[in-house]
């Protein structure tokens, strides 16, 4: 003899359902919390590797051996890397 679930007992088929649907629900936000969480560490990984590459390329025109600088629209010196102030007799200010 097979058995309807409403003859189990009034609102059983309703409350299967609720909890499925939240069960369902509950893995939706796991998944989307994780992806999120594994977006984040690249983003703090790229960080890093971008932090890392601009510093090492800072370190190189600064102590380049060639005098570098760069002028602005008025034609002042706004910016001279160490090699190029020492040429033109300057000290860092």
């Amino acid at each position: 003899m097979t058995r309807d679930l409403g003859e189990i007992g009034p609102g059983v088929d309703l409350v299967i359902f609720v909890v499925i649907t939240v069960l369902i629900f509950s893995s939706l936000v796991v998944g989307t919390v994780r992806a999120i969480d594994r977006q984040a560490a690249l983003t703090k990984t790229a960080l890093l590797a971008l932090h890392r590459s601009d510093a090492n390329l800072r370190d190189f025109v600064e102590n380049a051996t060639v005098g570098l600088h760069w002028v602005g629209p008025d034609g002042i010196i706004i910016w001279a890397n160490q090699t190029e102030l020492n040429t033109l007799g300057y000290a860092r200010s």
